[in-house]
């Protein structure tokens, strides 16, 4: 199989505008640098919020369109606080919107809007909340102005309400971990925290998990709080190495990130779950959890949240976003700037998200957040379950990407900017950018690029397949070769091609082992149990017409699964196709959790025209995939080769090391205390309780509503009457006319049939002597 020459695509773009940057104005340079807080300047940052949210909402049943309905109304807290850093929210100053390119198209926000987006987060501009009692009456709040909001979603019968608020209600949720001392052991008087692990109640507890009586005696409090000395911080506040002067948990490498992804991730189900029960209309929250007919502006939404954040430094840590190569440091570059995010991708990334109309879930973002933030509310508290048992039953895989590096990248030395996109379990990850940076080991402030994925500990997984290779022999026959194209198919969907670059291929007794291109399935979550068969296939006959199979051979994962000698079979016309008869198909599962692991190389991040790099040691594949086995250490490296020699278009050479780890979470030693044991049931008491010659009333002196019961007479007027029943306390009067002379002896009995279970059957009957005349 004859190939023209490979094509390489021109790097160009960012390359060029960068050069560009360079030769410009300093004052473009300077108003560009402007952009570089554009991001969020509290909160966890938008990664953790995303990765959280998504994880809490698959796990508890919810579908793809409401997960980013959540994400995205999650990231417009962020979004309409940091108002003034905005340059098409209309409440910037001119340097922000000349360097956002801003001029026209203002959008004006709401002040309500702002400030109320703003009240949204555990460390308010509002002074903070200094005390536990501040905190407690914070959590009381949105409870409140939640559980309403929900309820009206369920009236209205929107179940896009309902995604909307739940997305905006655990933005603060989670950030209760990042940036209070809720989750920080005792230390010295002024920065201590409550300890909760010294204590036995777990190290990652939620608020709703500690009894108010127990939390009511510690001293919580929230970052920046009026009269505490710890304040927010940057992404690299105290070095990143101690949370001494500041509090932030917000990105991968300041302390206490991982007890904070973790108890956020906790407290979001919970809070899921008690929101459900407050709206007790399963049948609603079910077509919330469901709803698909999302209009395309979600894509935008979704888009516009990913770019921004990641051009801006603001994505997953490695600081805000400046040039110091290009741009005079006094310029650009402060003390909270570091190798993340692109100051040209942020401007095209903030131009391109406000250049849309405000999309469906950014109306409704505005009307929802001012009563969402009402301080004032008399709505009743919804009850909160533990989390501990979830818990108990939950681990967390930990990857981290602790090295990356360019191997034969073209342009410009010490230009790159990479980034990582990972997958665990199905679950897609993206990096932080680090800019400017052929190879980047991570050293403080910075940290390595790092996911956290929330399992139950009984997960099982179908084996995922790492690689493919195919051995095949071409036969001696004259005329044996074929230049058609071949293929290997493993399923009725799914097929590869079998091909290298600038080779003559299956030729006359050609004896080459090829690597098959499965990157894409393998993203795609591709198992061993998907081989349902191993198919050669030639295409349809060329001018060579038949080929001539020899022997093939086929590994799956480094372990051969068939061998197949002497075919020795004519592929053409008809008969085009070969099945291994010596294949078993296998479906294995385990423990082993899926993780799949790319990096590239940015090159215009909005037109998405990156760069994918090779850091395979196969031909014509990039990406790479394996199992991981929970409760161990698994430490290694890839990098790009050309193992059996036939490189097609894999893109440029990179190299990166790992780590995945697995943690734990440490749970509550302290049995919660039994609750009293129920007292008796309350039961209904039906007496009569006056007997006349003209009528008789009935009462239920019990504690109980009675059911239907009866209630028959004797005397001048025999007969039983039913009644459907009677409320505790209540009484009941019942006509009946009889002549007091005739001598008769007059009985009610209430309860005749003995329908009723009653606190006392002996006091249902009533007698009534004749009158003497």
């Amino acid at each position: 199989m004859r190939h023209a020459p490979g094509h390489r695509r021109p790097r160009r773009t960012r390359r060029d505008a960068r050069a560009g940057l360079r030769r410009g104005p300093i004052w473009i340079a300077g108003l560009l640098a402007v952009l570089a807080a554009a991001g969020p300047a509290r909160a966890f940052d938008i990664g953790p919020h995303f990765d959280v949210t998504r994880d809490a909402l698959a796990a508890e049943g919810f579908g793809e369109a409401p997960i980013q309905i959540a994400q995205v109304t999650n990231r417009f807290v962020d979004l309409y606080e940091d108002a003034k850093k905005s340059p098409f929210s209309g409440h910037s100053d001119v340097a922000t919107i000349i360097a956002g390119g801003a001029l026209l198209g203002r959008e004006h926000w709401d002040a309500n809007v702002v400030k109320s987006a703003d009240r949204s987060h555990f460390d308010s501009t509002e002074g903070g909340f200094p005390s536990t009692a501040a905190i407690s009456a914070e959590w009381q709040r949105l409870q409140r102005n939640t559980g309403r909001i929900a309820r009206e979603a369920r009236d209205r019968n929107d179940p896009q309400m309902l995604d909307a608020i739940i997305g905006m209600s655990i933005h603060q949720v989670q950030d209760f971990y990042a940036h209070t001392n809720w989750l920080e052991p005792a230390g010295e008087s002024a920065r201590r925290g409550p300890g909760w692990e010294a204590q036995g109640w777990g190290r990652t507890p939620t608020w709703f998990d500690i009894p108010a009586p127990v939390r009511d005696a510690e001293d919580v409090y929230s970052a920046g709080s009026t009269g505490r000395l710890r304040k927010h911080g940057a992404w690299n506040s105290d070095g990143n190495t101690s949370l001494r002067f500041f509090m932030a948990k917000d990105w991968p490498g300041r302390p206490l990130y991982t007890e904070a992804h973790m108890a956020a991730y906790f407290a979001s189900r919970q809070w899921v779950q008690a929101l459900r029960a407050y709206v007790a209309d399963d049948a609603f929250w079910n077509r919330a959890m469901s709803f698909s007919n999302a209009p395309g502006s979600l894509k935008h939404d979704v888009k516009g949240s990913v770019n921004i954040s990641f051009a801006s430094g603001h994505w997953q840590g490695q600081g805000e976003a400046c040039d110091p190569k290009s741009i005079p440091n006094t310029l650009s570059c402060g003390p909270s700037s570091g190798p993340g995010g692109n100051l040209l991708d942020l401007r095209a990334a903030t131009k391109d998200f406000f250049s849309n109309q405000k999309s469906r879930y950014r109306t409704m973002f505005e009307r929802l957040i001012v009563p969402m933030a009402a301080p004032n509310s008399t709505d009743p508290v919804f009850p909160v379950p533990s989390s501990q048992p979830m818990q108990a039953q939950t681990r967390f895989v930990k990857l981290q990407i602790t090295r990356i590096a360019q191997v034969d990248d073209l342009d410009t030395p010490g230009s790159a900017d990479l980034f990582a996109r990972a997958k665990i379990a199905g679950q897609s990850y993206l990096s932080a950018d680090i800019h400017n940076h052929d190879s980047f080991a991570f050293k403080l402030p910075n940290y390595p690029f790092t996911w956290l994925k929330a399992l139950p500990k009984t997960a099982t997984f179908g084996t995922p397949v790492e690689s493919i290779t195919v051995r095949i022999r071409t036969g001696s026959a004259r005329g044996g070769g074929t230049d058609d194209d071949v293929y290997l198919r493993i399923n009725d969907h799914q097929r590869f091609a079998l091909d290298k670059r600038l080779y003559d291929d299956f030729e006359r007794n050609d004896d080459d082992t090829y690597s098959v291109p499965i990157d894409d399935a393998v993203s795609k979550g591709l198992r061993v149990g998907d081989i349902q068969y191993l198919q050669i296939e030639k295409a349809r006959d060329g001018l060579a017409g038949a080929w001539r199979l020899g022997d093939v051979t086929v590994t799956v994962n480094g372990a051969r699964v068939s061998r197949d000698l002497r075919i020795d079979r004519w592929l053409s016309g008809a008969n085009r196709t070969w099945r291994s008869p010596t294949f078993v198909p296998t479906a294995p599962t385990g423990a082993g959790v899926p993780v799949f692991l790319q990096l590239w190389e940015l090159d215009a991040a909005i037109r998405g025209d990156n760069d994918h790099t090779d850091t395979n040691a196969y031909d014509r594949r990039r990406d790479n995939a394996l199992a991981y086995q929970p409760d161990t250490t698994l430490a290694g490296g890839f990098a790009g080769a050309s193992r059996l020699n036939g490189r097609l278009g894999d893109g440029d050479r990179a190299k990166f090391n790992y780590l995945i780890t697995t943690v734990n979470p440490v749970v509550s030693r302290i049995t919660p205390k039994p609750p009293p044991p129920p007292g008796p049931t309350p039961l209904p008491d039906l007496v009569i309780q006056d007997l006349n010659y003209m009528n008789y009333t009935i009462k239920n002196i019990g504690q109980a509503a009675s059911g239907p019961f009866s209630v028959s007479r004797t005397g001048a007027t025999p007969g039983t009457i039913n009644f459907p029943g009677l409320a505790a306390g209540a009484t009941l009067t019942q006509p009946s006319v009889a002549n007091p002379c005739g001598g008769f002896v007059h009985t009610a009995v209430v309860d005749s049939t003995s329908q009723v279970a009653e606190s006392n059957e002996m006091n249902n009957s009533v007698t009534l002597q004749p009158a003497i005349c």
